[in-house]
């Protein structure tokens, strides 16, 4: 019999710490795509072997390989038309497909502990109108985002308005945001009111559309960091 695996790749987790403080993550690869003979050059412990699992920790990304039953399901992303089933161990049990899905979110108020639970996903706007991998349509031809470019309008401390493009302020740190770059869980979206900052070189091809007197007298030429906050997204 094919081996059953019992976590699958962007599965939510769930285990309880030695303080009993309820701690969440990401499943980032099961055993079921690792050749067991083609590892050997990895360390030991960063192995993913039958029965185990890794997964990134909610919120700063850190990654550790554990057995599955050292975590519990805490939720599986399904969409319409994917192919389910009742799991009864052991037994061959009904299939069909996924219809309808209903979506409820708990959201945490960025910069605050505050979190709002059991929110209708309905009654949330994303902050991007297109982001890549969705569906779009234009009269009857039906296609898929692969590029969205963007253009970041922002002020900084002293009053003055700078434009920079997506690419150019993904240089720039979110205030608000500690975890490393290279977290699972560290976003680069853009949205009104973030504040960022970053070292003053990145602002040297900017387009400037209003300029404060110190910044116009160069007074403001000695500042190695800028701090701005984001007033659009185009």
């Amino acid at each position: 019999m094919a081996q059953e695996f019992q976590y699958f790749y962007e599965d939510e987790v769930f285990r309880f710490s030695n303080k009993g403080q309820l701690e969440l993550g990401m499943v980032l690869e099961n055993a079921e795509f690792v050749p067991s003979d083609e590892d050997s050059d990895q360390e030991e412990e960063a192995k993913v072997t039958k029965g185990s699992i890794r997964v990134a920790w909610y919120p700063k990304g850190e990654e550790q390989v554990l057995p599955e039953r050292k975590v519990g399901l805490g939720d599986r992303s399904l969409m319409p038309g994917d192919v389910v089933r009742r799991l009864i161990k052991g037994k061959d049990t009904q299939r069909g497909y996924c219809r309808q899905v209903h979506v409820a979110a708990s959201v945490q108020v960025v910069g605050t502990k505050f979190v709002i639970i059991n929110i209708n996903s309905n009654s949330l706007t994303p902050l991007e109108e297109f982001t890549t991998d969705i569906a779009v349509a234009l009269d009857s031809w039906v296609g898929m985002v692969n590029m969205v470019k963007c253009k970041i309008k922002m002020v900084t401390s002293d009053g003055s308005k700078c434009v920079l493009s997506d690419h150019e302020a993904l240089d720039l740190d979110d205030v608000r945001d500690t975890r490393d770059r290279d977290s699972e869980f560290r976003r680069y979206d853009f949205y009104p009111g973030q504040q960022l900052v970053g070292p003053s070189r990145i602002f040297e091809d900017a387009e400037w559309t209003f300029k404060s007197k110190e910044r116009e007298n160069g007074v403001m030429k000695s500042q190695k960091f800028i701090k701005v906050t984001v007033e659009e997204v185009q």
